[in-house]
């Protein structure tokens, strides 16, 4: 961190003394970037941190525009009265805030951030396009998954993520390993009831696969395989897919079993009944699914992880998937348009007010 903030504080002194001049001494490509860029944009998804704080002040000294655009920002990232009171005074100084949920928007008005263009708006991830129904057929087919006569249910499990981390909360003692294999068990406790029940087949969808083993969910999903007794009816896809091409694939399959936010989004949009594992304190999915879309019902916390419990709600998305397709039909509509706002308002108070 050292060695970043030097360079950049010397860049600046730079740039402040000899203009454009100073890409003669800091040939990397970072430094053109800062300058060649009109505007910046920071603090997409949770990776807000109190270090966006400091890059604001640097873009600002470097009279850039910036928005911080559909983001999320937990309550813990400004916990204090210190960080709080920094906080406020660096975001009034910003041209531009959209938050993705109201939990956000909340926690910023309760700051005293009142003095800068602020909306509440949709993520972003609602407006991404499929690719064409052709494309998810011509999948089914290379996974070996077209024709199936059991219905298809699409499974999302993750390490990297708040979700993972999160289970067992109340459980003392556990080793990482120890969290890793009962995470695993009681998924696929819970998957292998759920054949049982209506006889599906389950497809494991990589969201994300990498770039380190910990990002990557085949080998979480592998795992999960591993310990189910239905293996025979269970596929795990290995194939790297584009987004496009795995939101199209979901609308293809009859239910959505998600650990991954944006994943379930995907399928959400595609009118593809979804039930989210998420926590508790995950303001992010609670606020875009529970509060945005309002599909609370469609929720399920690790906080107490167990496969029974967990069955029980899958078995009740899969009771309810028609009525609950029909809602995600309607309310993705406003989803979709309160997304769009995103792009609205940066031209209004990016680019138009230039």
């Amino acid at each position: 961190f050292l060695p970043i903030i030097t360079s950049h504080l010397f860049f600046l002194i730079a740039y402040k003394l000899c203009g454009k001049k100073a890409l003669y001494l800091f040939r990397n490509e970072l430094w053109r970037s800062y300058i060649g860029s009109d505007s910046i944009i920071i603090g997409h998804d949770s990776i807000f941190s109190k270090y966006h704080l400091l890059l604001i002040v640097y873009f600002k000294l470097l009279r850039k525009k910036i928005a911080i655009y559909g983001a999320t920002i937990y309550r813990n990232v400004l916990a204090g009265y210190f960080f709080r009171r920094l906080a406020r005074a660096i975001l009034n100084k910003v041209d531009l805030i959209t938050t993705r949920e109201e939990f956000t928007y909340q926690l910023l008005k309760e700051i005293g951030v009142h003095r800068v263009p602020m909306f509440c708006t949709a993520d972003k991830a609602f407006i991404m396009a499929p690719s064409p129904e052709d494309k998810a057929i011509e999948i089914l087919k290379e996974e070996g998954l077209y024709g199936i006569r059991r219905p298809l249910v699409g499974v999302m499990v993750a390490r990297s993520s708040g979700v993972y981390l999160n289970a067992f909360r109340y459980e003392r003692g556990l080793t990482e390993k120890e969290r890793y294999e009962r995470h695993a068990e009681e998924i696929a406790g819970a998957l292998d009831g759920l054949v049982n029940a209506i006889g599906c087949k389950i497809v494991f969808l990589p969201h994300t696969i990498g770039p380190s083993d910990e990002f990557d969910d085949r080998i979480v999903a592998r795992k999960v395989l591993s310990k189910m007794n239905n293996k025979e009816h269970s596929h795990v896809i290995e194939t790297e897919y584009s987004a496009p091409e795995l939101k199209a694939l979901m609308g293809k399959i009859q239910m959505i079993i998600s650990e991954r936010t944006h994943g379930g989004i995907a399928g959400a949009t595609m009118n593809t009944p979804v039930l989210w594992i998420t926590h508790s304190k995950d303001q992010r999915t609670h606020g875009i699914v529970g509060k945005m879309i309002r599909m609370d019902d469609c929720l399920y916390d690790t906080d107490n992880l167990n496969q029974e419990e967990l069955l029980k709600k899958i078995l009740y998305i899969w009771e309810n998937r028609w009525p609950i397709s029909k809602r995600l039909e309607k309310n993705k509509i406003a989803a979709n348009k309160l997304a769009r706002e995103n792009g609205i308002l940066f031209n209004k108070y990016i680019i138009g007010a230039k």
